[in-house]
């Protein structure tokens, strides 16, 4: 099962974390070796959907909220604090895509 999508696999060589503390109430991409120690953990998170697809949480904002990467390269935000049995919504386009910001600053 492939969890990383190419643009997270991009991101952390290139960057790793991202702390935006002082945005709203902040705002987290956590480092790759906090990623897969929650991944081995706790497993991946249930995306929903018909494809029974699962992501990787990479991060998080300061209100408790936390992002998902999906295989597919798309980026979730829980509706929810809890992780267990997620609400998501997929990351709004009206702000493109997520990675795009990451690739082009």
């Amino acid at each position: 099962m492939d969890l990383a999508p190419a643009d997270l696999v991009t991101l952390y060589t290139g960057i790793g974390d991202v702390t935006w503390a002082d945005v709203g109430n902040g705002y987290f991409i956590d480092p790759a070796r906090d990623v897969l120690l929650r991944l081995e953990e706790y497993g991946a998170v249930d995306l929903g959907g018909h494809q029974q697809a699962r992501g990787l949480v990479i991060g998080s904002n300061g209100g408790g909220l936390s992002y998902v990467a999906g295989p597919g390269g798309a980026v979730h935000r829980t509706r929810t604090a809890s992780l267990d049995e997620p609400e998501l919504d997929k990351w709004p386009t009206i702000y493109g895509s997520f990675w795009s910001c990451w690739r082009n600053p």
